[in-house]
């Protein structure tokens, strides 16, 4: 079993009031239609699944997590629709892929889903090379936890991340069984989300 902490603190304001930020699971999902004989993806999709109704414009950065308990971070990410995106659509619309239909299947923890990209105003050194495979013939589908904060530094996170009001402890877990599952446990100032994800092999 792997555990790694991260506290992060974040400032957020809506009509002076702070809001607590929106946690949960990124998917970058390729979709592949390997039964019509075709090789490339023909679309991608990119998703945040999370437990919060989001109101306004947001951003979120996402964790990708390295050997030794420690944490890369892919900023940014912009929330595309405030209209929550229909599960069931999007099994039905790419039901000819089985792995991305596993892997939307495969997260639990989640109450609404929002269509996310690539921020067309800053992204650091990671989500710059992301950037770069993303729509590419090769272009992989993955999951990683997903913070609603702007995290623009290129320095791998490990212990402490100090901003105000709100401090958010991040802890992933590999849990071994039947069906093995990475588990992403989110403390927000005692508030306590869990979201479970398909294995991922790549961290």
């Amino acid at each position: 079993m792997k555990k790694t902490l991260i506290y992060a603190t974040v400032l957020y304001a809506s009509c002076n009031v702070y809001a607590e930020p929106a946690v949960g699971v990124f998917a970058n999902l390729p979709v592949y239609n390997f039964q019509a004989g075709i090789t490339k993806p023909v679309a991608f999709e990119m998703f945040v699944f999370t437990k919060k109704k989001l109101n306004s414009a947001t951003i979120f950065s996402t964790f990708q997590m390295q050997e030794k308990g420690v944490f890369n971070v892919a900023c940014c990410f912009d929330l595309v629709d405030l209209n929550p995106v229909s599960v069931e659509k999007i099994l039905n619309k790419y039901s000819f892929d089985d792995t991305l239909v596993d892997s939307v299947k495969g997260i639990k923890g989640y109450q609404y889903v929002y269509n996310v990209s690539y921020s067309k105003q800053a992204n650091n050194k990671l989500q710059k090379l992301l950037m770069k495979s993303h729509g590419l013939d090769t272009d992989i589908p993955y999951l990683m936890p997903a913070i609603e904060i702007k995290l623009l530094s290129d320095e791998s996170i490990k212990g402490l991340v100090s901003t105000t009001p709100y401090k958010i402890e991040l802890v992933k877990k590999h849990v071994k069984g039947s069906v093995q599952k990475d588990f992403y446990n989110f403390n927000v100032d005692g508030n306590r989300t869990t979201f479970s994800v398909p294995l991922q092999t790549g961290g």
